[in-house]
């Protein structure tokens, strides 16, 4: 398969031995205030939610359910999720030969064969055919856990912006305010 990629000239020259695709120093942790999986892991799902797609394309609408692009931090990995949610909404299953050919940047095309040759040496498509462990929900419940946790930060910060706000009005304007909110 990797011969005949390069064959037809999508393939640029990678080291399949590297331990990781994308830079991790690109991709923004995420602040441990409550127990979950550590930013490194999570940093890692990202890649391995495209992994997955690109072993396992038929995995697609499972996926496109629960995760949308904009949850992903890595501008070149949301990119290839977004392509492959587009050559699904346009009827296909988003294989290797589909995402390749419906991306122009060299540097994308390269992102994609060191992506599914880390596929290939983690043995990700048995993985996700191992029916004692569901890869794709452990993969989008990490994704979920640094959504929940964002929220929650977020939230919390609007609280204290509130609560610092409405310490300087009048009792009527607190008043307006509880009834709006």
């Amino acid at each position: 398969e990797h011969r005949r990629r390069r064959a037809e000239g999508m393939v640029h020259r990678v080291d399949p031995a590297s331990p990781s695709t994308v830079p991790s120093g690109e991709m923004s942790s995420v602040s441990s205030g409550t127990p979950g999986p550590s930013a490194g892991r999570v940093e890692r799902a990202e890649q391995e939610l495209l992994e997955i797609l690109l072993s396992t394309p038929e995995a697609i609408e499972r996926i496109h359910e629960q995760v949308r692009p904009d949850e992903l931090r890595h501008a070149a990995l949301q990119e290839l999720l977004v392509t492959c949610y587009r050559i699904h909404e346009g009827g296909e299953i988003p294989t290797f030969a589909r995402v390749s050919s419906a991306l122009e940047d060299p540097e994308m095309k390269s992102l994609v064969v060191r992506i599914d040759e880390q596929a290939q040496l983690k043995g990700t498509r048995q993985r996700v055919a191992d029916p004692e462990l569901d890869l794709i929900d452990e993969t989008v419940q990490v994704l979920k856990w640094r959504r929940e946790q964002e929220k929650y930060e977020s939230d919390r910060g609007l609280w204290a912006e509130r609560t610092e706000a409405s310490e300087g009005l009048d009792e009527e304007d607190k008043a307006r305010l509880q009834r709006a909110f």
